[in-house]
């Protein structure tokens, strides 16, 4: 039912983006990868979706950012899929299982293990979620040929952050601490979903954290204890040391969580106080009407309207696929003589929305009550948008429209207060503002930003070097112990040598 000459979420149409896309969870990481591109250049930006596109080596390359978790990425990649990708990198950070994973290792997943929900939708559990065989091949050439210490080996994929971090906690704990012990046994290298300027930008401003979100760390340290007594450990410093090493402690751990929390919770701060004119932000979509136009985005300024439908569709086609006149006239009838038991009956928005349920055959909103929210000018096929959008309608109002779909019975809801432009260019305005906000922060801040992982992880660093040091200690020892040995062998064959003399 809606347009699709440019793709609903990230805003794109076919040549927008190369067939090779880089997928980062934040889309502060997108203008930092784009830097490193030729020619490249912003396509779009909408809600978790930023997208710039250049090339590389020759090959038209782009970047897009999926936010946090499986649903998200799901849609970038449908989108992008269908106007021309076909080959995905997913890069970001993520959390060590395997020990021998330490602190600033990169890890190539061959494989992930389904712990979550959105894949489910396209492919039974019994198949295996692997890696193109020959994407990771190149991925790996490229890890060695760069000297990285790198891994190579099945992940964890999951929907829930916390779920990891204080797994006792959870209603579910059993399931969750007895599979992350069998992720551990089966050799699975790290678990990943999808700020230190930040940190330090908060330090100087005094920020704190909530009650409530102090309560929510506080929570996390008291769940080690919890974790630990499962595994049979006598504390949670002693989960803490076996897991990361003998370096990491409970304060260690908790400040990383704060750090990460206290970012995110200082960075919405600022943008909450970001404040921006009317004019400001007209301004702004005028200098990026192109842009604008080519998303649909016109400037028309009526507000968005929540509706409710039931789509009944035409039966049977003719051979050239259209519907027949016979199937119109059916389907035109049973819309009408749904919206008459409607009226015979309550005649409530409630009633509307059980009929919706039982009979529509929308899939987008048959489950929903036929419910659509936030629904903006230009957004839907023409006759159901211009009903949406008549000057006169008003809460309560039904009728039938007539779309390729087929029959619609309408119920208006009711108009909202924003407008679709309006709150478009106000957003991405904002997400400009708050970008060129951390690019300030990483400036200010340049040698801090080369710690970016907290404590937890550095000890792991920490003893690799040390480890490393004391390997290159004791093969010094032994080159000189060999080459001393070889000393007092060649003097041993010279007095030999002498005394048969």
């Amino acid at each position: 039912m809606q347009k699709l000459e440019k793709q609903f979420h990230i805003h794109c149409q076919a040549g927008d983006v190369g067939r090779y896309c880089i997928l980062p969870g934040d889309p502060g990481r997108c203008k930092a990868i784009a830097a490193l591109f030729d020619d490249a250049h912003f396509v779009s930006s909408n809600r978790e979706f930023t997208i710039y596109t250049g090339t590389l080596l020759g090959e038209k390359v782009s970047v897009c950012s999926t936010g946090i978790g499986g649903p998200s990425a799901s849609i970038a990649m449908e989108e992008l899929h269908n106007i021309g990708a076909d080959t995905f990198l997913r890069v970001g950070t993520c959390g060590g299982i395997d020990l021998n994973v330490q602190s600033g290792d990169v890890v190539i997943a061959t494989g992930a293990i389904r712990f979550e929900h959105t894949s489910r939708e396209y492919a039974p559990i019994e198949y295996p979620a692997v890696a193109n065989f020959e994407v990771a091949t190149a991925l790996v050439e490229a890890a060695k040929a760069g000297g990285y210490r790198f891994h190579t080996g099945v992940v964890q994929c999951k929907d829930s952050f916390y779920g990891q971090h204080s797994p006792a906690r959870m209603p579910v704990s059993y399931e969750l601490l007895n599979k992350w012990e069998a992720w551990k046994r089966l050799g699975v290298k790290a678990s990943e979903m999808e700020s230190t300027a930040l940190n330090l930008e908060a330090d100087a401003a005094g920020f704190e954290l909530s009650e409530e979100d102090q309560a929510q760390l506080d929570a996390i340290a008291q769940s080690l204890d919890a974790t630990a007594d499962y595994y049979g450990m006598e504390s949670g410093l002693a989960y803490l040391q076996a897991s990361f090493g003998p370096k990491a402690t409970v304060e260690d751990y908790v400040a990383f969580a704060r750090d990460n929390l206290r970012a995110s919770r200082y960075l919405e701060k600022l943008m909450d106080e970001m404040e921006f004119t009317d004019a400001e932000i007209s301004d702004y979509y005028d200098q990026n009407a192109d842009t604008y136009a080519e998303n649909r985005v016109e400037k028309i300024d009526k507000p968005m309207v929540n509706v409710r439908h039931i789509l009944v569709m035409p039966a049977e086609k003719n051979e050239d696929g259209t519907y027949t006149d016979e199937a119109w006239a059916e389907a035109e009838q049973k819309a009408q003589e749904l919206l008459d038991s409607w009226k015979a009956g309550e005649a409530t928005e409630e009633s509307f929305a059980a009929l919706a349920n039982e009979n529509s055959e929308d899939p987008g909103s048959s489950t929903n009550g036929g419910l659509y929210e936030d629904v903006y000018p230009g957004q839907m096929v023409d006759s159901f948008d211009a009903w949406c959008f008549d000057e006169a309608r008003q809460p309560g109002d039904t009728g039938i429209v007539k779309t390729d779909y087929g029959y619609h019975v309408m119920y208006f809801v009711s108009k909202g207060e924003e407008i679709f432009w309006f709150e478009t260019a106000k957003g991405d305005l904002l997400s400009e503002r708050a970008a060129d906000l951390e690019d300030a922060l990483r400036e200010k801040y340049p040698m801090e930003l080369t710690l970016e992982n907290a404590a937890i992880f550095d000890v792991q660093a920490e003893d690799r070097a040390a480890a490393n040091a004391a390997a290159e200690e004791a093969a010094q020892s032994e080159t000189a112990s060999d080459e001393a040995g070889d000393t007092q062998e060649a003097a041993a064959e010279g007095t030999q040598e002498a005394a048969n003399e």
